[in-house]
């Protein structure tokens, strides 16, 4: 092995070793961290956590990095005079059926806190953190990881019966530390529980909540979506498919451009299915797909009237 490749086998052995760590772990309660927009996902976290897709090497690089953010943050709180205590502090909150269970980054008091302590939230992002004024701006995002967010916050301040907590955004790309107030929404909250309920009712049962309807952003990475909606299409004697959530799928790339990525994740998909199907010629909602002698996939629209 020459300099050049020795040099090259860093890089394979650091990501050999992210690989080692990225494991699946079992789960046999709701968390704060994870209650998912979607109760079907939620549901899967603890009936089937042994399904869960296992995190890749890169992304257990940027969850290895989150925790150097972390660090970051909590250097530049106490060197501006803030007290960050009890980290990782674990609590857990009661409801029917089962509990929610979480651990708080730590309780933040001092400087322009004063002496009382509230929840401190640390949370890294690659996008421009200064945009964000409210935090109920993270429920209007389409990603459920920022969805999450209120729910985390709120539920750190249900367990811990406090009406306030502080979330702190690092914007990975400036390194600047951007606060947040987050205030205790009764009726927000008691959704919260609400869900949590209905979740452990189907646990109970040990029956799957309803599908939501598809869309890229929610189920394009879920862990879950091998099994929540497996590529399986069941089709007609005249080789059209029926399954709802495909057939949205075909919607969206009709409705959508390329390059846009909405339409390029539901083209991933739709290509999958083309292939699992195994025909020559597939009809999906207002798609007809086929494949070229060199291996192609095309997805052309339909007439208006559904005739080809």
């Amino acid at each position: 092995m020459d300099f050049t490749e020795q040099v090259a086998q860093i890089k394979a052995d650091v990501m050999a070793r992210k690989a080692e760590r990225a494991q699946v772990f079992a789960q046999d309660v709701l968390r704060a961290s994870s209650f998912h927009p979607c109760p079907r996902q939620m549901y899967y976290q603890v009936h089937n956590w042994q399904d869960r897709e296992p995190v890749s090497a890169e992304k257990q690089c940027l969850f290895d990095f989150g925790n150097t953010v972390e660090e970051h943050a909590l250097a530049d709180l106490n060197a501006a005079g803030y007290k960050v205590t009890r980290q990782q502090q674990p609590f857990e909150i009661p409801v029917e059926g089962g509990v929610v269970r979480g651990h708080i980054d730590g309780w933040i008091s001092g400087g322009a806190l004063g002496e009382q302590e509230m929840p401190l939230e640390i949370k890294g992002y690659t996008y421009e953190a200064e945009r964000i004024d409210d935090w109920r701006e993270f429920l209007t995002k389409a990603q459920p990881w920022l969805q999450q967010v209120p729910a985390q916050l709120t539920l750190y301040m249900l367990g811990t019966n406090t009406p306030r907590a502080v979330m702190v955004m690092v914007d990975k790309k400036g390194a600047e530390l951007y606060p947040l107030p987050i205030e205790l929404d009764y009726d927000y909250a008691e959704g919260l529980l609400r869900k949590a309920e209905m979740v452990y009712e189907h646990l109970a049962a040990e029956v799957e909540p309803d599908r939501v309807s598809y869309s890229t952003a929610l189920c394009g990475n879920c862990d879950f979506a091998h099994i929540c909606q497996p590529i399986n299409p069941t089709l007609d004697d005249e080789g059209a498919v029926l399954d709802p959530w495909i057939i949205d799928l075909a919607e969206l790339h009709v409705h959508t451009k390329p390059a846009n990525d909405a339409h390029d994740d539901a083209k991933k998909v739709l290509r999958e299915v083309y292939l699992k199907a195994g025909r020559a010629v597939l009809l999906v909602g207002p798609l007809k797909i086929t494949q070229t002698k060199a291996g192609a996939v095309n997805m052309n629209r339909r007439k208006d009237d559904g005739t080809e």
